[in-house]
């Protein structure tokens, strides 16, 4: 409660907060805010037509709230995908991969450096060189070959994204279970026959996990880059899949105009997918950084 109390009293974990339970909101009233045009697949983004250039945004739609799709309210995209449906559903597609890969990579990297923190010796030297091998690639490289490999789709990028995230939460937990697994509590509960699992998930973890709730809290913007990247550059869902990324990659030949005229007379088909990213990504790492200062009480003795 206290730490909750701290969050809605700080301005910038308050404002990420809002940001969040925004999206919260869009991604649970997608049905009511941009029903599906084919009730089957409701992640499939409506065209208007099929031809290469952008239509902009029918400002008219927006007297009545929420606008009907059919009139465009934000827009088309390369192709005449709907931007305004793209965004509202893709803010499904966002939640699902950030928290899925974010939750994955948690509880990978929680039981293989709780393994190697606890037991040591031998265990935690395997571990810890095999954590270091997959800590050797370049993250975003390592993903895009991974998710080449394994081939197009969703599921394919978050696995990707999971094989190689993990291995930070395991440094990260490890440290901190080294540092506290000589403490008062623990020697005692060794000495009365605490089975070790026992020892790990009741007096360890509860005091080692917060700086990697920190961290994964802050990972999930990080991680929704991420995937967009790669949906960006044609590794994510088919096409025409309610996704941020792949509503960017309809805008690549169209980010600086015609040749010759206007640079700014597509401005729509970035701005508006381009916004929902950086809004949600911010609104995850400003509570992020003010969980941050809330559980580590050396910052809250500087700030305060």
């Amino acid at each position: 409660m206290k730490t909750a109390k701290r969050l809605v009293s700080n301005p910038l974990s308050l404002m990420g907060l809002v940001l969040v339970l925004l999206f919260v909101a869009i991604g649970a009233a997608a049905p009511w805010l941009a029903p599906p045009w084919q009730p089957a697949e409701p992640y499939r983004i409506p065209r208007h037509g099929f031809r290469a250039e952008p239509r902009p945004p029918n400002w008219g739609a927006w007297r009545t709230f929420p606008p009907e799709w059919r009139q465009r309210p934000l827009g088309t995209s390369e192709g005449q995908y709907d931007i305004y449906y793209g965004i509202v559903w893709g803010t499904r597609t966002a939640f699902r991969a950030g928290l899925v890969i974010t939750g994955f990579a948690v509880v990978i990297g929680l039981f293989i450096g709780s393994l190697a923190g606890y037991f040591g010796g031998w265990l935690d030297e395997g571990l810890m060189r095999v954590t270091e091998i997959f800590m050797a690639f370049p993250f975003l490289i390592a993903a895009i070959a991974l998710t080449a490999a394994l081939g197009r789709g969703i599921t394919n990028i978050m696995v990707a994204l999971i094989a190689f995230s993990w291995p930070g939460y395991a440094r990260l937990i490890r440290g901190d279970i080294l540092a506290l697994r000589e403490r008062d509590y623990v020697l005692a509960a060794r000495a009365l026959g605490a089975p070790h699992w026992r020892i790990i998930f009741r007096h360890i973890l509860p005091n080692a996990i917060f700086p990697t709730l920190v961290v994964a809290s802050m990972d999930i913007g990080s991680m929704v880059l991420s995937f967009s990247a790669l949906s960006f550059l044609g590794l994510g869902a088919e096409v025409g899949y309610a996704d941020w990324g792949q509503m960017i990659s309809f805008a690549r030949e169209w980010m600086l105009g015609t040749v010759g005229g206007n640079p700014l007379q597509y401005w729509y088909v970035v701005v508006f997918p381009g916004a929902a990213i950086l809004f949600f990504v911010l609104g995850w790492n400003l509570i992020g950084d003010a969980f941050r200062d809330i559980v580590d009480p050396r910052l809250r003795r500087v700030r305060g």
